[in-house]
């Protein structure tokens, strides 16, 4: 972490902006900035808007500055969550990443009221999805969808314990936090009332992003974010931050799964089988022991390895301005 870095950024906030998300948001994007800048060190301006459900036209207008709009279904979907509206993205084209929050006023109050820690990793999180934009070329492709939202969830949680009195104790938390509020409030799959095998094709799923069913990485099931942040626990823990890097830079270049089998020395899903999918288990259990585990046997069938997606080039892109 190169503590004297400064990043550009220019924040970009509407006149009727959250005013608790807003001061998060200068305590935690320089902190991020930091964390990253041996890999992601923006030279031009790095734009933030923030806007309040209210406000959500007038950010997508701001948007429409540097070549981007929000989605439509987005927009309304901001709309109809009103006060409790918690959103936010970065999107890329050639011209650049660009990130953008908006924010109710019942999730602006609760950053007060016990969910500082969530929200401190909610802000990092983006941060971490421009810092894979700049090393693997594009905001979605090129990794799998448990690496681009679970990665990104589990730099968003670190960035937010290293803000904490206890960093350890505060990791520990939200990482509970994560995976009970995600079953709670919006009905993510448990991941371990399924059995082993049926998780890991379910994890398979989610390497497609929303792919397959179009719910194993997306709402509901949100896998990506609750066993990606765990499958990236343990391969920092295992093989360090640098290692995790070198993964995502050779992705570049080549295909993931590849790329991971030379970075890590392990076959992909070999590494499923035999680390991380019983590392999501158990921690899914501790989590939330009240769902129960299935009764079906939870030993692996041994999967054969798949072949390799053909290569495409993830820096190509496909948004335009």
């Amino acid at each position: 972490m190169n503590s004297n870095y400064q990043l550009p950024v220019k924040y970009i906030f509407s006149s009727d902006a959250p005013q608790n998300f807003a001061e998060m948001i200068k305590e935690v994007i320089p902190l991020s900035a930091r964390f990253w800048s041996s890999e992601f060190k923006p030279t031009t301006e790095f734009p933030i808007v923030l806007g309040s459900p209210a406000s959500v036209e007038w950010v997508n207008d701001e948007m429409k500055r540097y070549g981007h709009e929000i989605q439509v279904w987005t927009r309304e979907t901001i709309t109809k969550q009103g006060e409790k509206a918690s959103r936010g993205d970065v999107v890329n084209n050639s011209r650049g990443a660009i990130t953008y929050y908006v924010i109710g006023k019942e999730a602006d109050r609760s950053i007060k009221t016990g969910n500082e820690l969530l929200m401190r990793g909610f802000v990092a999180h983006e941060y971490v999805h421009a810092v894979a934009v700049s090393i693997i070329g594009d905001r979605q492709k090129g990794i799998p969808g448990w690496s681009v939202e679970g990665s990104a969830n589990f730099y968003g949680f670190a960035i937010a314990a290293l803000m904490a009195e206890q960093p350890n104790a505060a990791f520990e938390k939200v990482n509970t936090q994560n995976l009970r509020r995600s079953y709670y409030e919006q009905g993510a799959l448990v991941p371990h009332s399924l059995n082993k095998d049926d998780l890991y094709k379910a994890v398979i799923t989610s390497e497609k992003g929303g792919g397959g069913d179009g719910t194993t990485c997306a709402e509901p099931k949100i896998l990506c974010y609750t066993a990606g942040a765990l499958f990236t626990e343990v391969l920092v823990a295992d093989y360090g931050h640098n290692k995790f890097v070198d993964w995502w830079k050779l992705s570049r270049k080549k295909n993931w799964e590849i790329a991971f089998e030379e970075v890590y020395g392990i076959q992909i899903d070999k590494w499923y089988e035999e680390v991380a999918i019983p590392y999501v288990i158990q921690q899914s259990k501790g989590a939330i022991p009240e769902v129960p585990a299935p009764e079906s046997s939870s030993t692996f069938t041994q999967h054969s390895a798949r072949l390799p997606r053909p290569f495409v080039d993830p820096s190509i892109q496909t948004q335009r301005p």
